[in-house]
């Protein structure tokens, strides 16, 4: 059986090595290239996707949109006040018809594939073959996780350049340094860009935060998709890393830099609290957040790291309850924590020097639309005629 599927195989190729990082803020502009796109379905999904919407609007400081794929988009009707107040960071919502334990769905025009309810193979977390059925929650999942290969096919084509990232992610800090390595680590031939995995997955390849590129991640994106349908591995990881073993494509997929020196990536842990140090991406899981005395931390210590740290209301996960606590988490800022304020204390920024850049940064963006409208406008005229 190893032989008929050695693409499971327990030793990792050889990855590339990471890209040098890039300095602080080099004057990166993604210039309606890069889209930002993450995946809520169900009750704690929507859930954990609020922290990650209200911290993006809040610290990213990006310009450019985040598509949230939810098969609930009214959830989030309570965050327009909080939208209003971050002009530049754009949050756009892609509906889905997701039909439970495997049964299919639509996105848009992309249809979910129908997982049957049938023996499958499968990896055990040995490495090993073996035969299994597939739950109903099983199936769900594997629909959801299918999706994340499917992201060039829910934007639109003008966005060269994705960066995924799962819903249970805060936003930290500043988008532009981490978007800044990502253009360069998806310089040709490379293929894909993410994070070692430095959890307990036992894969080189951490899938929470992923860099794709619309030329040259299809091949890869493709046959991560054929692995994640087959049923054969437990996790996103082993899928991928199945994948790049397939193609033998190692040496172009990209690791980016985990060191705490670079500050772009971080589970939630003890450690992290106390240091009161803010990341790119602070990745919470559910097992983690709910389990914190093994990583070392307090739902008191969390609160007040979240809060006061990442300037995002939180509440601890209580149960369902805890899905209708929404209208907590639109409040503004204060001003005394303003955006502005916090780069002006924490970067040594002239805080007038910051918003001329945000004026000028929207007033790009309203170019770019009233362009793209005026070609829209012209290609209907030439429909026409």
């Amino acid at each position: 059986i190893n032989a008929e599927y050695g693409n499971i195989d327990d030793t990792a190729a050889t990855p590339a090595p990471p890209p040098p990082p890039p300095p602080a803020d080099d004057g990166f502009e993604p210039d309606g290239r890069m889209a930002i796109v993450s995946i809520a379905i169900g009750d704690k999904a929507r859930y954990f996707a609020r922290y990650l919407l209200v911290s993006f609007l809040r610290n990213s400081d990006f310009d450019g949109p985040l598509y949230l794929v939810t098969d609930e988009p009214s959830y989030y009707d309570d965050l327009k006040e909080e939208q209003a107040l971050h002009p530049l960071s754009e949050i756009r919502y892609i509906d889905v018809d997701f039909a439970e334990h495997g049964g299919g769905g639509t996105v848009g025009d992309l249809e979910l594939p129908i997982i049957p309810d049938d023996i499958a193979i499968r990896e055990n977390k040995y490495g090993m073959i073996v035969w299994t059925q597939f739950s109903d929650y099983k199936r769900g999942r594997l629909q959801i996780k299918w999706l994340k290969t499917k992201l060039f096919d829910l934007v639109p084509e003008r966005y060269e350049y994705l960066i995924f990232m799962d819903s249970d992610i805060f936003i930290g800090q500043e988008l532009s340094p981490f978007a800044n390595l990502a253009m360069r680590a998806l310089a040709p031939p490379n293929m894909l860009a993410l994070f070692t995995d430095i959890g307990h997955t036992g894969s080189p390849y951490h899938t929470g935060v992923v860099v794709l590129s619309r030329r040259r991640s299809p091949a890869l994106v493709s046959e991560w998709a054929l692995n994640i349908m087959s049923g054969v591995h437990g996790s996103d990881q082993r899928a991928i890393e199945a994948a790049i073993k397939t193609l033998d494509v190692a040496d172009r997929v990209q690791l980016l830099p985990v060191e705490r020196e670079h500050r772009f990536f971080s589970f939630v842990h003890g450690e992290l609290f106390a240091s009161r140090e803010r990341f790119t991406f602070i990745h919470a899981t559910f097992y983690r957040l709910t389990t914190g005395a093994k990583f070392g931390f307090t739902n008191k210590t969390a609160k007040h790291y979240v809060e006061e740290i990442l300037r995002t209301p939180w509440e601890p996960w209580t149960g369902d309850a805890s899905l209708y606590v929404a209208p907590r988490y639109c409040e503004p800022l204060s001003g005394q924590l303003s955006w502005k304020q916090l780069a002006k204390d924490e970067r040594g920024a002239d805080a007038e020097s910051r918003r001329q850049r945000k004026a000028d940064r929207i007033a790009r963006k309203a170019e770019r639309e009233e362009e793209e409208g005026q070609e829209q406008e012209q290609a209907a005229v030439n429909a026409n005629v």
